[in-house]
């Protein structure tokens, strides 16, 4: 298609445009308003909302194994979406989309805790990717169905147990992935990973986050190690933020705050996060550690001793980790006394 004198004539004039936009919002009423796309997206509010699946008989329709279902939503949405973008060229629909290193997604719904959304995966991009070095464990459901292609995928399991652990044994597995395949995982304990594309993988995904998530984890696959620690929610990742940021500056004023935080007597009004939180008591025990050893350790060891506290098992992996490198820190009984100061 010739684009270039329709540009220059943008670039004089945007009237075109606009009413090309408005076009295609109209295109997307239109769309969402279809009897095959209107119960789904109906569901899709009563989903994000927190009802199963199973209360949801069109969108659970879509998750069925060799849904026809699935296959007549995807073709009548991207039948629409095509003829609009005939009709209006130079125009964007007014739908999310991203374009990654393997996939483009276009998200076709989203409600509540939940996104429905369209992934194409290209053969050459996934050839030319790198093999993946780790795994992240979030906490989310997602279900998937094939809707054309093929391809294999990887499918990483975590003990719930070992949730957190400074490192967890992953248990691998391959699996196949054709048209008419559904899947369902819960990744707080299982990680799915695309590798290999034989042409064009086209999958539609519905997630949906767990309301009481927790941070999510991200493990090496080579030896299990924690790599990273994520805030469940951009509230809590602000104030980890803030706080990676003292610790660059080494603000010794910023100790107390600190301390207060990883003893969760922090106060806090809504709608921060609460000072109970265990990713932001976390973060901020790592920060009093750059800031300041001593009161870092003494808090460290206080966490070891309170078998009790959400941050027990990782205190005591931290803890193990730094005796292994620096055995001094033991003291002379070997019970972390000298950690006190």
């Amino acid at each position: 298609m010739e684009l270039r004198a329709p540009l220059a004539a943008l670039a004089r004039d945007d009237t075109g445009w606009q009413a090309g936009q408005d076009g295609l919002a109209q295109a997307a009423q239109t769309w969402r308003a279809d009897p095959v796309m209107a119960p789904v997206l109906a569901d899709m509010a009563r989903f994000g909302a927190g009802a199963r699946l199973d209360q949801c008989p069109a969108l659970d329709a879509l998750f069925a194994r060799g849904s026809a279902a699935a296959q007549r939503f995807v073709t009548t949405g991207i039948a629409a979406g095509i003829a609009a973008l005939e009709a209006h060229p130079l125009g964007q629909l007014p739908l999310r989309h991203g374009l990654g290193r393997a996939a483009a997604t276009l998200v076709l719904a989203a409600s509540g805790r939940a996104s429905l959304a369209l992934s194409c995966y290209d053969e050459a991009a996934m050839r030319a990717m790198p093999a993946p070095r780790s795994a992240r464990f979030a906490g989310q459901e997602t279900w998937l169905q094939v809707v054309a292609g093929e391809g294999e995928a990887d499918d990483h399991r975590l003990d719930p147990a070992e949730s957190g652990a400074a490192r967890a044994v992953l248990h691998s597995a391959g699996v196949r992935l054709r048209a008419g395949e559904r899947f369902y995982r819960d990744e707080r304990t299982a990680a799915w990973q695309v590798r290999a594309v034989h042409g064009r993988l086209v999958v539609l995904r519905l997630q949906r986050t767990i309301e009481d998530r927790g941070p999510a984890f991200e493990y090496a696959l080579a030896d299990g190690a924690l790599l990273r620690r994520t805030a469940p929610d951009r509230r809590t990742s602000r104030m980890e933020l803030a706080m990676a940021a003292l610790g660059a500056m080494g603000r010794a004023d910023a100790v107390p705050e600190l301390v207060r935080v990883v003893e969760a007597r922090a106060e806090r009004a809504p709608p921060h996060p609460t000072p109970d939180d265990p990713a932001l008591r976390w973060e901020a025990l790592r920060q009093l550690l750059v800031i300041d050893a001593r009161a870092g350790l003494a808090q460290l060891e206080r966490l070891v001793e309170a078998p009790s506290d959400p941050l027990h098992a990782e205190a005591v992996s931290l803890r193990a980790a730094l005796l292994g490198q620096w055995p001094q820190l033991a003291g002379r009984d070997g019970q972390g006394a000298a950690w006190r100061g």
